[in-house]
């Protein structure tokens, strides 16, 4: 089981990949959400835009190149209201 500490260094790394890499790894698992959540608050938390950007984009690439499923899962799960309501909100 991957960690939020492998999704933190993924994110600090820098590379979109490392993030689809961890995500690949985990993307069935019912916390992989919950330590996602945590990373992208605990990011805005320390107002690091950056971070939180390269790990919405790692979700993208994660949901159109590997698993489109887990789009449907993302959605399911209220990942994708969230991102919507900080967007609109300018959280």
């Amino acid at each position: 089981m991957v960690n939020l500490e492998s999704l933190e260094e993924a994110v600090s790394s820098n590379n979109i990949q490392n993030i689809v890499e961890v995500l690949q790894e985990e993307w069935s698992s019912k916390t992989i959400l919950n330590r996602l959540d945590k990373l992208a608050n605990k990011e805005l938390d320390k107002n690091d835009f950056r971070n939180v950007a390269l790990l919405l984009k790692g979700i993208q690439c994660f949901c159109m190149n590997e698993f489109k499923s887990a789009l449907s899962l993302f959605i399911q799960q209220g990942l994708v209201l969230k991102i919507s309501i900080v967007i609109n909100t300018g959280t």
